[in-house]
C-alpha cells in the first residue's frame, strides 16, 4: 500500500536515511537514488507515524529502480518482530480507512528557507520547501558532494540565528 514515511537503511558501512513510499507485511519499497544491488542484504528502519521507535527489520533486494522517476528498491523482509508486524498491519489500516490513495505517515508543511549543506568536499546552498516531524525536503541545482557526514545549517526568513 502506498503510505510514505521515513527509513533508514544500512548496507554494509553505508546508512541512509530516506523514505519509503510502500509497505506491507512482506517488505517496503525504499527511495534511493543510489540503491542496493539486487541480493544484497540490508537492515532497515521503519518510523512509522504510530510510535516514536522505529519498527526495526532485515531484508534482501529484490528489485531495483534507476531513473529520475522513482528511484529505489523493494526489499523482501527476512527478519523483523512479531511486534513489528503488528505495528505495520495496524498502520495499514488505518491508512486504508481513511480512504487517502497516497497517505503520508507525517503531513508536510510548505516553507521556503534556505539551507547550506557542509562537507568536507564543499558546501551547497539549497532550499527547503517543505517540512515535517520527520525532516524536510530540499531541492537544489547542483548535488552536493557525497560525504559520510555533513552538516546542514538553515536561516528562517524571520530568525536570524541558524540552527543544524
Amino acid at each position: 500500500m502506498k503510505l510514505a514515511f521515513p527509513v533508514r537503511f544500512v548496507e554494509g558501512e553505508r546508512v541512509v536515511q530516506t523514505t519509503a513510499d510502500e509497505v506491507g507485511e512482506t517488505g517496503a519499497y525504499v527511495i534511493s537514488t543510489a540503491p542496493p544491488a539486487v541480493g544484497a542484504g540490508v537492515t532497515l528502519s521503519l518510523y512509522l507515524p504510530d510510535a516514536a521507535e522505529p519498527v526495526n527489520a532485515s531484508g534482501l533486494v529484490r528489485t531495483v529502480e534507476h531513473g529520475e522517476h522513482r528511484p529505489g528498491f523493494g526489499v523482501d523482509f527476512t527478519g523483523i518482530a512479531e511486534d513489528g508486524l503488528v505495528r505495520i498491519r495496524k498502520v495499514l489500516q488505518l491508512a486504508q480507512s481513511t480512504g487517502a490513495p497516497n497517505l503520508r505517515a507525517f503531513q508536510r508543511t510548505p516553507v521556503e528557507l534556505t539551507a547550506l549543506i557542509i562537507t568536507p568536499k564543499g558546501t551547497v546552498e539549497t532550499r527547503i520547501r517543505d517540512i515535517s516531524p520527520a525532516g524536510c525536503s530540499s531541492r537544489w541545482r547542483r548535488s552536493p558532494p557525497s560525504p559520510r557526514s555533513s552538516r546542514c545549517w538553515s536561516r528562517s526568513p524571520t530568525d536570524s540565528r541558524r540552527s543544524w
